[in-house]
C-alpha cells in the first residue's frame, strides 16, 4: 500500500507539472490576468465532486446507465444555462461536426471505460490514473500542433510514468 500511495502523489505531482508553464504563468500574474488558472481551479473542482458522485451512481446503476443520466443532466443544464445567459446555440459546419463527432466519441469510450473501472476497483486508485490525461494532451499538442513542452511538463510527464507503475505494484 505504501508504493500505491507513493505512485499516487507522483500521479498528482506530476499532473500539476504537466498542467504548468511557469514561465508563462508568471508572466500573465504580472500583467493582472490569471491565464486561465481560476478557470481551471473551478473545473478541479468540479471534476473531483463529479467524479465522487459517480461511483454510487455506477454501482447503482451501471456504466453505461450512469453517463446516460449524467449526459442528460448536462445537456438539460446547457440549455438552461444558454437560455439564460441569452448565448445562441448554432449548428456546426461540417467538418467541425465531424471534430465534434469524433471528441463524442473519444468522451463516451473515455467515460465507459472510467465508469467501468470504478465500479469495480477503488475509486482512489482509478481517480489518479484517469488524470494523467493532460500528459497525453501535452504529448499530442507537441507533435501534432508543434506545442512547446517546457521542462516541468517533461518532468511531469516522468513523475506521471513512475507513479503509474508504483500504483500498478499491486
Amino acid at each position: 500500500m505504501p508504493l500505491q500511495i507513493a505512485g499516487i502523489v507522483a500521479v498528482l505531482v506530476g499532473v500539476f507539472l504537466v498542467s504548468s508553464n511557469f514561465a508563462e504563468l508568471k508572466k500573465s500574474f504580472r500583467q493582472g490576468r490569471s491565464g486561465g488558472v481560476s478557470d481551471a481551479l473551478v473545473s478541479m473542482v468540479a471534476w473531483g465532486i463529479t467524479y465522487t458522485l459517480l461511483r454510487p451512481l455506477t454501482v447503482a446503476f451501471g456504466p453505461i446507465m450512469a453517463l446516460l443520466f449524467l449526459r442528460i443532466a448536462a445537456i438539460s443544464i446547457l440549455f438552461s444555462w444558454s437560455s439564460f445567459t441569452k448565448t445562441k446555440i448554432t449548428t456546426p459546419t461540417r467538418i467541425i461536426f465531424l471534430f465534434f463527432a469524433t471528441a463524442g466519441l473519444l468522451d463516451l469510450m473515455g467515460f465507459v471505460a472510467f465508469n467501468n473501472s470504478i465500479s469495480t476497483v477503488l475509486l482512489s486508485m482509478v481517480g489518479p490514473i484517469a488524470a494523467t490525461a493532460p500528459a497525453v494532451t501535452v504529448l499530442l499538442a507537441y507533435f501534432f500542433l508543434q506545442e512547446k513542452v517546457v521542462t516541468n511538463q517533461k518532468i511531469g510527464i516522468i513523475a506521471i510514468l513512475i507513479g503509474l507503475v508504483l500504483i500498478s505494484l499491486v
